[in-house]
């Protein structure tokens, strides 16, 4: 204990339930609460694996007072150990992962060594092999803290930076066109004057945020999604139990935005997205392959950037990592983020340690030097294509 500082465990449902107030409150003291860290969220996600998933949350109290949180969930989970995208090694391990936006509260020195020492003594006796720390902020004191304080054969190296992106929600559509460059702006309008020239009267768009149009909504874009080529890759959406239960959730708690746009009578993009607090955080885009020469990804995102100028209340358009034509925009700024590991102290986790390090530098060299021949677009559309046509 330092300076009458203490930390205590939460390990069930009921406690969680006990200490609502208090993450709610520590929650809301955030400049913008992630919608991850939601204590309602947290809990949807973790009923629908409740078998798999022990909850793990540390609270970091000061004169018995709750001034600090780290909140995650304990289960075993593969580490995979990629080159590129080819998997090389996968073990599986007991993991504490700490959800995206779950470190709450003061964050000092001293908050920091309490929490660190715990997490230590959970490694060290072998009830953890790893804990995750979802995508911290690198210029954040905790990040700093971890790399700066933690054994190097303990912690992953070469953790990949990705660039984080929002946007000011925009006062209306012709305001945030003014935000781009002239060929830009240019370019969106004439995609969508094409589209509406060819399908006159039939371009038209959806709109899903009650819980009674969430089993249609799911039907839709999970038929649009099997299509796409992050399908092709093991992402999009999947339409199975876990999924209805997230989202009948989210729609209770008024955060569901499904927008669907539709082209002559046929769904063909999509964009699911949570409304939380003053934020609008984008989960899920995708849009058919057939209509790829429309652009229908693009006209769906001015027609969905039209409806948030109809909600005063929200500030910020989240998009979450990587490229993409919205996100090129004027007025959005980005910061960088990485995620990373702590292994146990023991021969097995270290060793997955260096083997995860070793690949993790490799692929980003890789990638580095793609990207400085100016070609890295062109692979990516080279194994979209090649992966498609191998899942048609």
């Amino acid at each position: 204990m330092t300076d009458n500082m203490e930390i205590s465990y939460i390990r069930t449902f009921e406690e969680i339930e006990g200490i609502r107030p208090i993450w709610e409150h520590l929650q809301a003291k955030e400049n913008f609460p992630k919608i991850n860290a939601d204590i309602d969220r947290y809990l949807s996600i973790i009923k629908t694996v409740r078998e798999e998933i022990q909850p793990y949350i540390l609270l970091v109290k000061q004169n018995d007072v709750v001034v600090g949180m780290l909140i995650g969930h304990i289960y075993r989970n593969p580490i995979k150990c990629n080159l590129g995208r080819k998997t090389i090694f996968k073990p599986y391990l007991k993991i504490l992962s700490v959800v995206y936006g779950g470190i709450l509260g003061n964050l000092s020195k001293d908050t920091c060594d309490l929490l660190m020492g715990e997490l230590t003594t959970l490694l060290r006796n072998d009830e953890l092999d790893a804990v995750y720390f979802n995508h911290l902020e690198t210029d954040s004191f905790f990040y700093k803290y971890i790399r700066k304080k933690t054994n190097a054969l303990c912690r992953s190296h070469f953790p990949k930076i990705e660039y984080h992106v929002a946007i000011s929600a925009p006062q209306d559509t012709e305001y945030l066109l003014k935000c781009c460059s002239k060929n830009r702006r240019k370019h969106i309008r004439k995609y969508i004057k094409r589209l509406e020239k060819e399908y006159p009267g039939k371009v038209k768009l959806s709109v899903y945020t009650k819980e009674k149009e969430v089993d249609l909504a799911i039907e839709t874009i999970a038929n649009i999604s099997s299509q796409t080529y992050q399908w092709a890759f093991g992402g999009g959406l999947v339409n199975d139990e876990k999924t209805r239960i997230i989202w009948h959730s989210a729609a209770k708690k008024g955060w569901l935005r499904v927008y669907i746009l539709n082209v002559n009578n046929e769904p063909c993009a999509f964009r699911y997205a949570l409304k939380y607090r003053r934020t609008y955080f984008g989960e899920l885009i995708g849009y058919l392959p057939k209509w790829k020469d429309f652009n229908v990804g693009t006209v769906l995102f001015m027609k969905f950037i039209e409806q948030i100028c109809h909600e005063p209340d929200v500030e910020r358009i989240d998009f979450g990592f990587g490229g993409g034509y919205h996100k090129e925009l004027g007025n959005s700024y980005c910061w960088p983020e990485a995620s990373l590991y702590i292994y146990a102290p023991k021969v097995f986790p270290i060793m997955v340690n260096i083997i995860q390090s070793t690949t993790s530098a490799i692929s980003i060299s890789t990638e580095h030097l793609v990207n400085k021949l100016g070609v890295f677009n062109a692979v990516q559309k080279y194994r979209r294509k090649k992966v498609i046509q191998k899942n048609p």
